[in-house]
């Protein structure tokens, strides 16, 4: 997907895409293509943390991110100034909070969850939509 400024934005219209295709799967009983949708969905998502065509963040996200702080707090502890502490902890926070919530949604409204989770990313759509504008 050649979209270049406007990437994330892209990036996160396709994962919203995807993530109704899948919930539509699920209504009419097609699991195996409603689970291929979700993983599709998850990989386009690696692509958000790209910066100048490299990765930005370990493609295992939660690892990654301890990975980050851990390697801020030791470089602060030393003395040296990185500042990106704040921020990894931030994403790990993040991540674990949508784990839960994730899991929470599911244990309470099984598969409607997969509506609500293409619902939130129209939302981050629209939000990156109005950043990159």
């Amino acid at each position: 997907m050649r979209s270049g400024a406007r990437r994330k934005p892209a990036v996160l219209l396709l994962v919203t895409a995807l993530l109704l295709g899948a919930a539509a799967l699920h209504l009419v009983a097609l699991n195996a293509a409603m689970l291929a949708l979700l993983v599709m969905a998850m990989g386009a998502l690696n692509n958000t943390f790209q910066r100048e065509g490299e990765v930005s963040i370990g493609l295992t996200y939660m690892t990654g991110a301890l990975v980050k702080l851990g390697q801020a707090i030791a470089a602060g502890l030393q003395g040296e100034q990185r500042g990106r502490g704040g921020g990894y902890l931030m994403l790990w926070g993040g991540l674990a909070g949508g784990a839960v919530m994730g899991a929470f949604a599911y244990s309470h409204l099984a598969a409607a969850a997969l509506w609500l989770a293409a619902a939130w990313a129209a939302v981050m759509t629209f939000a990156s939509v109005r950043i990159h504008a």
